[in-house]
């Protein structure tokens, strides 16, 4: 229900009467007349009448006559207005645009909005009319008596009259006095209604939540505006949960000239953990003259839904400056985490980039510190960054300096686990065959580097230089006849290290391929590396392969496609081959599809899980998923997922949502939702049965209208997952 208002005023055309046509007029940008009769007045006005049409860029406006006065900038249309823009039309008796301050008037007015025009905000069409609706030159749209429904009967199901309603597009809609009328009574009446754009997860405040949980037992949730501004807007959460208790909380959203935030905070006595449960959060955001700040704090206090018995408190802020070239950034975060022990975490990040002598610098100093309450040191260490790049014609230079700083003097317990890389420093130079204006014997083009610094590498310990000289081939195609093709691409590195260890490393990488028809194909695949001599570092350490492939591709129409592949690694004689996996797709027609994959050790001569998915799109709306994952070795169905969405008859219509795991012999969770169409509105009685982070079991009961997309908690986990692919994985 709470979308009804966030689609209107989309609805309500705002995106298409306040867009800049009616900004400034320039030279450019007159208002074009053609009528029956045209004629100019000695007072510089334009006078139409008779069959009037005038267009302003894109926008077009007709009505029976028109007056438009160049002294004030104003055109008033009269008599059968009519408004067209981007598919949209509006009606109405008299239209009054003010091309200087984009201010525009449409009195008496109505339209009947499409989705396509709504581009998503509604499934089918808007019925919607006002008294008056208003315009200024920041896209806020005001309309007077209005009142709107998706019921295309001449005797609506429902109506929603609102003395005024004041849109802000992407934040918020406010109404006043807004009434609902369904099946011809008046049912209520509430003085004022708020309704965030930017947060489609707020709760609704006209139609109340019923259900039934295991954790809540029956519950009513409601929400109450007691504040509807502008600037400002708050809202009551009042809920009775029959085995939690009484829960009440506040919502509240204000902007000011140079800031914008929201405040929400929660209490509940929980009577089943016997203890008062608090969550809160702030979110601020504030323009100081050329500086952007941001603050977050969050709260929760032995909340059932996160983690009973535990206090969590997450607090950050940002500082953020742009001026011309440079920008500096200063973000800090604090997290606190008590319970079982205490643990606390803080990061500061300071970084400030700039042009400087024709080069992009950029600075980070990065500090951190955490502990607990079972150490009796913190650990505290800072990491400094300093990076000098410029790109030039023939080729990049890029100097870097990093260190980390150990702040609490090694006594810390876990100092000697930590590993990090400085660069003190580093000059890196880069560029290609083509900017140096030569290549390679055969025309082969390639990328080039070199670099030369100083490294210590922890927690080895080890501090000395390395010259390193690197070049790879781009990948090259050759067609050699007979339907065969040639990839191919090498590479070679050479690095020298102050301790006088040196090391070399060759790289292959080739691909064959026969083509065996339009789509499909045989590939033989070839990829080796292989270091000589020692490196002194870790972090540059090169791994050792020398791998044969083979990929077997058969997919010449779209109904099969099958896929084999293997491999042998000759640098590994322990077990050198790789699996093989087989996967194929059947499609026998477009209600039917069935995939599956598995995998076959070629070592230990045992099967891999067989992994199956079915699909099944039948008129009328049918669909089926259903996928599993089969142990051959066990013989045990591991995994099962299933989804099905069905109609029963013309006015009903069931979901259903199953995971089976076949280990637990269990079902990890379990939904079911029926829905009944009452024409511009639906009902839906939601059954979940949920085994996550805590038992869920329950019931509820949701009304909405059609037309407005809601947030759809139907498939959704506990921690936010979906519970609706039915996908098992992949074998590779």
């Amino acid at each position: 229900m709470m979308s009804w208002i966030r689609a209107s005023l989309t609805l309500l055309l705002i995106a298409v009467l306040t867009s800049p046509v009616l900004g400034q007029a320039s030279d450019t940008d007159l208002i074009h007349f053609n009528a029956d009769l045209l004629r100019v007045t000695v007072d510089n006005k334009v006078v139409a009448t008779g069959n009037v049409r005038a267009t302003y860029r894109e926008y077009t406006v007709t009505s029976g006559k028109a007056v438009s006065d160049q002294k004030t900038s104003i055109a008033t249309f009269e008599e059968n207005v009519v408004l067209s823009a981007q598919g949209v039309e509006v009606k109405g008796e008299q239209l009054t645009l003010n091309l200087k301050t984009r201010q525009w008037e449409l009195k008496s007015a109505n339209s009947t909005l499409t989705p396509e025009a709504l581009k998503g905000s509604a499934k089918s069409p808007v019925f919607i009319s006002g008294r008056q609706l208003t315009g200024t030159a920041d896209n806020q749209v005001s309309v007077r008596d209005g009142s709107l429904t998706t019921c295309n009967l001449p005797e609506p199901h429902y109506v929603l009259e609102a003395r005024e309603v004041d849109v802000y597009p992407e934040r918020k809609v406010i109404a006043k006095k807004v009434t609902l009328y369904a099946l011809g009574h008046k049912f209520f009446t509430l003085p004022a209604l708020s309704i965030p754009l930017n947060r489609p997860g707020s709760r609704s405040n006209l139609i109340p939540q019923v259900g039934q949980t295991q954790a809540e037992g029956a519950f009513v949730k409601t929400a109450y505006n007691y504040l509807a501004t502008k600037n400002s807007s708050g809202a009551i959460k009042l809920d009775l949960m029959s085995r939690k208790g009484f829960g009440q909380g506040v919502e509240h959203t204000y902007t000011f000239a140079k800031a914008v935030g929201s405040l929400t905070a929660y209490h509940l006595f929980d009577r089943t953990l016997g203890m008062d449960s608090l969550t809160g959060r702030l979110a601020h955001k504030q323009q100081l003259g050329n500086v952007v700040v941001n603050f977050l704090s969050d709260y929760r206090s032995n909340s059932y839904q996160f983690a009973p018995n535990t206090t969590t408190s997450n607090t950050g802020l940002s500082l953020v400056r742009n001026v011309k070239d440079v920008n500096t950034e200063l973000r800090a975060h604090r997290t606190l985490t008590s319970g079982f022990g205490s643990f606390e975490t803080l990061t500061t990040v300071l970084t400030h980039r700039q042009k400087l002598l024709g080069a992009n610098s950029v600075v980070t100093l990065d500090y951190a510190r955490f502990g607990n309450s079972t150490s009796p040191t913190d650990n505290q260490e800072l990491n400094s960054r300093v990076q000098l790049s410029r790109h030039l014609q023939r080729y990049d230079w890029q100097l870097t300096f990093n260190k980390r700083y150990d702040l609490d003097a090694d006594e810390f317990q876990g100092d000697e686990r930590f590993s990090s890389l400085d660069r003190i420093p580093e000059l890196t130079l880069q560029s290609d065959t083509s900017r140096l204006g030569r290549s390679l014997p055969f025309a082969i083009p390639a990328t080039l580097a070199l670099s030369v610094g100083r490294y210590n590498e922890r927690p080895l310990g080890i501090e000395t230089e390395r010259a390193m000289f690197e070049m790879n081939t781009r990948p090259r195609q050759r067609k050699l006849g007979g339907g065969l093709g040639l990839r191919f691409g090498a590479g070679f590195r050479q690095a020298f290290y102050g301790n006088q260890a040196a090391q070399y490393v060759i790289r292959a990488n080739t691909d064959l391929t026969k083509k065996m028809g339009e789509k499909s194909s045989f590939v033989l695949g070839y990829r080796y590396q292989r270091p000589r001599g020692a490196s002194a570092f870790r972090f540059d350490f090169a791994n050792t392969y020398n791998v044969a492939t083979a990929r077997l591709n058969i997919q010449e129409t779209d109904k099969f496609k099958l896929s084999v592949t293997s491999g042998y690694n000759f640098a590994f004689p322990q077990l050198p081959w790789q699996d093989l996996a087989i996967r194929l797709r059947h499609t026998p027609s477009k209600v039917f599809s069935m995939y599956s994959s598995t995998g076959y050790d070629l070592n230990r001569s045992r099967w891999r899980g067989l992994i199956n998915q079915f699909q099944v799109r039948a008129p009328g709306g049918f669909k089926l998923d259903l996928g599993t994952r089969y142990d051959i070795e066990r013989r045990v169905l591991g995994s099962a997922r299933a989804l099905i969405d069905a109609p029963l008859g013309k006015k009903m219509s069931v979901k259903a949502i199953a995971g089976y795991n076949g280990f637990s012999r269990r079902f990890d969770y379990r939904a079911l939702q029926l829905t009944r169409d009452l024409h511009c509105w639906e009902a839906s009685v939601v059954f979940v049965d949920q085994a996550d982070f805590f038992a869920e079991r329950g019931i509820r009961f949701n009304l909405r209208i059609k037309a407005f997309p809601v947030f759809e908690q139907f498939g959704l986990g506990q921690r936010g997952q979906s519970l609706t692919d039915t996908s098992l994985g992949e074998t590779y």
